[in-house]
């Protein structure tokens, strides 16, 4: 059984949340799981986590039923995406997703696709600056076939009122990554690397200035023109590019320091 298949990413952890609190809270679930804690270098703890799950199929329920769900003893919810492998030959294919609801959240877009498609492993919904949705997002797959079974049977399916928009991303092949920053941990999961690295991104393809004020939702119709519909598309595909570059995926590597649940 490949790892990457029952390894999840959790995130956004608060500063008293350690392994035993983690595992407590998926044990009241109904879920025994091994827990294995991030450190930076300096050997404090990060805002991140693994979780080890028995099996894929344990995996895959918990992101569909568990991920995005109030933590038991906590005012945060479950973070939760599948974390890959660097040193893995797993080629993923994503599509972009536009005029998504803003009421849309990660935890939901996956469950949109991966209650339909067994090889969707995340989703990623983008917000603005001021935290709110700008409508738009990627689903990933592991399997190609279902990625564009996903693009013939979901686009322009009405969700929440609107019709979803859905182009193929372009692959990127899987090249082991160099750590750049300044914990032990893979950049790809540091919050403040892919963040910043993501501004810079969004800066140079848009010019997009991050201190602007809150972003109001357009939405896009589809009796647009056909030039319209392109110039929107390509622009997405800009942006997924920016987003590839800023390593926004979880990814786990060998170098990586863990505080593991004895």
């Amino acid at each position: 059984m490949a790892t990457e298949d029952r390894l999840l990413w959790m995130g956004d952890l608060e500063p008293h949340m350690d392994a035993l609190f983690i595992e407590n809270a998926f044990r009241q679930l109904g879920q025994s799981v091994n827990v294995r804690m991030a450190v930076d270098r300096n050997g404090n703890a990060a805002r991140y986590c693994f979780i080890e799950m028995p099996d894929s199929a344990t995996a895959r329920r918990a992101m569909l039923t568990i991920n995005g769900t109030d933590i038991p003893n906590s005012k945060t919810r479950f973070n939760l995406s599948y974390a890959n492998n660097s040193n893995s030959n797993l080629v993923e294919y994503s599509l972009f997703v536009n005029n998504l609801s803003s009421q849309i959240n990660d935890a939901e877009l996956y469950q949109i696709f991966g209650k339909k498609f067994i090889s969707c492993r995340g989703a990623k919904v983008y917000k603005g600056p001021d935290g709110r949705s700008r409508c738009m997002g990627f689903v990933r797959f592991s399997n190609e076939t279902e990625q564009q079974q996903a693009l013939v049977e979901m686009n322009r399916k009405l969700i929440r009122g609107k019709k979803i928009m859905l182009r193929i991303a372009p692959v990127k092949p899987r090249a082991r990554q160099v750590n750049r920053c300044t914990t032990t941990v893979e950049p790809s999961v540091s919050q403040t690397y892919h963040y910043d690295h993501f501004r810079q991104a969004m800066q140079a393809w848009h010019g997009l200035n991050v201190s602007c004020p809150p972003f109001v939702d357009q939405i896009v119709e589809y009796e647009t023109s056909t030039k319209d519909t392109k110039d929107l598309m390509r622009s997405s595909e800009e942006l997924y590019m920016a987003l590839e570059q800023a390593h926004w995926y979880p990814k786990i590597s060998s170098n990586s320091s863990f505080k593991q649940l004895s």
